[in-house]
């Protein structure tokens, strides 16, 4: 007889724990579900009192390596383990498979349903905030709504564009962010340090549906403003995200959240957004916002919470206005399901901003003399650039990463192709650059 072929094999039968409960080796804790059927993490102490309360023996019995209840903790071990435990935006309590990996999410969105009843306050808050300039823009922020609102109650996390508001100050951006939170599950996550490149950590950003920005100081220099720009285009297409915490693993999740950031109205304040090139400028949608007349008075803390009360109580009538709002084939996407939008204030005042812009502004002001024209490689423009004695401090200052000057050049051209052209002479390429008329 073949010991390895021909003796029977023996399996052994994992009995099931008498409740739900799950073991999250990362964290070494268990979880069980509470009195609002989320689910909260025990210790191992804990376990035991509840198993035993269930009726399994804490005493080794004659011939036993463990008790009945040990046994059971070690089956809870090896069978009821997952990889994941927590918050994920979008995704209601329980168990979840996600990029092959078994997801518990320990709590659900609080989802509002809609209800067809009348919103005046809600209607007379967004037709001053969105409808009252020189462009109509809420038909705009209904699609953007109803697509983000989507997602998230079907638990389908699909790409859907940043929401700038850019307005005065207390014109009500703070408030349209509270009420686009309650749309959306309830749960708010802050994520410009991660965004704008301070930390890599972004586990806590997981559990919420809305991600919003507001009142941040921003970083104005040029490489944090483009890695937020990465960030951006990160968060409005790519439906998996490595979430990382501190001291674990990272893990590939899927969540179902939006982006909004407000901002006042000045150019300096704008800088926050990172510049627009090609690759970004269908994930931003940036609205002009104007100041309403509020149907309630919303001063003083007593006002305030009225009319937060009022808003809650019309929110239904509005969500279900979201629901059933219908998105112009005019203003359809195929990728986003709504054409990205940038009031045109706004963006003029960034396209100014551009370094770009910047820069041919810098070879304007001091760079031609007799000649309206220069020709030379993009090198032999940085070093003149930079030698210069007007114009070196602020050229170092924009051309801050190899092959920049050529990469501004490049977008120059394209947006310029009067002034700014090409030629190659000797495997070089040569730019010739004429003065503006």
């Amino acid at each position: 007889m073949n010991e390895l072929t021909d003796n029977p094999v023996v399996t052994e039968c994992i009995q099931e724990p008498p409740f739900e409960v799950w073991y999250h080796s990362a964290s070494g804790k268990f979880l069980t579900k509470d009195s609002n059927q989320n689910y909260m993490p025990i210790g191992k102490d804990l376990l035991k009192s509840k198993l035993q309360r269930h009726g399994l023996n804490p005493r080794t019995q004659q011939g036993e390596y463990l008790s009945e209840r040990d046994t059971m903790i070690d089956n809870i071990i090896m069978a009821q383990n997952v990889d994941y435990a927590g918050q994920l935006s979008g995704y209601c309590a329980g168990l979840h498979t996600i990029n092959n990996a078994k997801i518990l999410v320990t709590k659900s969105p609080t989802i509002i349903k809609g209800e067809n009843k009348p919103f005046p306050t809600l209607a007379k808050i967004f037709n001053g905030l969105f409808n009252s300039g020189d462009i109509p823009q809420l038909h705009i922020v209904y699609g953007w709504l109803k697509l983000a609102r989507e997602s998230v109650v079907n638990s389908n996390p699909s790409p859907g564009q940043c929401l700038v508001l850019a307005g005065p100050k207390n014109c009500g951006k703070s408030l349209f962010q509270d009420i686009v939170t309650e749309i959306l599950g309830g749960r708010i996550g802050k994520p410009y340090s991660y965004m704008a490149g301070k930390t890599e950590f972004n586990s806590d950003l997981f559990a919420a549906e809305h991600w919003v920005i507001a009142d941040e100081i921003p970083h104005r220099d040029i490489s944090h403003r483009r890695a937020f720009g990465a960030r951006i285009k990160d968060c409005t297409v790519n439906k998996s995200m490595q979430c990382q915490g501190k001291f674990k693993e990272s893990l590939t999740l899927t969540p179902c959240k939006r982006l909004t950031i407000s901002l006042n109205d000045e150019p300096e304040n704008l800088m926050i957004l990172p510049p627009l090139d090609e690759s970004l400028i269908d994930k931003l949608i940036m609205l002009k916002v104007d100041t309403p007349e509020f149907p309630l008075d919303s001063s003083g803390v007593v006002n305030r919470h009225g009319l937060w009360n009022t808003i809650k109580d019309e929110l239904p009538g509005l969500i279900y206005h979201i629901e059933q709002f219908t998105i112009s084939e005019e203003h359809r996407d195929t990728r986003f399901g709504l054409k990205a939008f940038q009031h045109p204030e706004f963006l003029n005042s960034l396209d100014e901003m551009n370094p770009e812009n910047k820069l041919l502004e810098l070879i304007d002001e001091g760079f031609f003399t007799s000649d309206n024209s220069w020709e030379g490689t993009s090198a032999q423009l940085e070093v003149r650039l930079i030698e210069g004695m007007v114009s070196s401090r602020l050229a170092s200052r924009i051309l801050t990463f190899p092959n920049a000057t050529s990469t501004y050049l490049k977008r120059l051209k394209k947006r310029h192709p009067g002034r700014i052209t090409t030629r190659e002479s000797n495997s070089r390429t040569l730019w010739r650059i004429t003065q503006a008329p």
